[in-house]
């Protein structure tokens, strides 16, 4: 994905904005990024629980979850079963265990996902929603490119601030 915010124009904007404080009396810059509705890929807002304008992803009809191409029910099962006899026979912790039955056990974890029957849709990322899957990647992103000037993102209703804590 390519750079969001251009990080030295935002730095200058935040040191030259005027300073707040919160109601702990934090000290902070704030400068307005935009509404969500105009600021994040999808152009709307949703909450988890209320969410009917968004569209149901077409891969896996909203469940999250596609068919494994790699699906082995019979390995699964197998595998499943040896972790919890490792687990039942070593009960007393996977770090207390020896080295080698924690690479069995981490050998036997990997085999079990890949044999799983569902995976993790890759168009919606297994929230059944392909536009809040694009927002949470920008938000991550857009975080993750923050965190390296010491901003952040602030949210208040549909507004979109960057904030940075002095």
């Amino acid at each position: 994905m390519k750079e969001i915010f251009d990080l030295e124009v935002l730095s200058k904007e935040l040191e030259a904005s005027e300073i707040f404080e919160d109601e702990d009396e934090n000290k902070y810059q704030s400068i307005y990024l935009g509404s969500v509705y105009s600021v994040m890929p999808s152009g709307k807002f949703y909450m988890p629980f209320a969410h009917s304008n968004l569209d149901v992803c077409e891969k896996c009809n909203g469940s999250g979850k596609i068919d494994n191409p790699n699906k082995k029910t019979k390995s699964y099962n197998r595998a499943e079963k040896h972790i919890k006899q490792m687990i039942k026979k070593l009960s007393n912790g996977y770090w207390n265990m020896p080295e080698g039955y924690r690479n069995r056990l981490d050998l036997l974890r990997k085999r079990k996902a890949y044999y799983q029957p569902y995976i993790e849709c890759p168009i919606c990322g297994g929230c059944g929603f392909p536009e809040a899957y694009q927002d949470e990647l920008w938000t991550a992103q857009a975080e993750k490119e923050l965190e390296s000037i010491e901003a952040c993102l602030h949210y208040d209703g549909d507004d979109v601030f960057i904030n940075k804590y002095i």
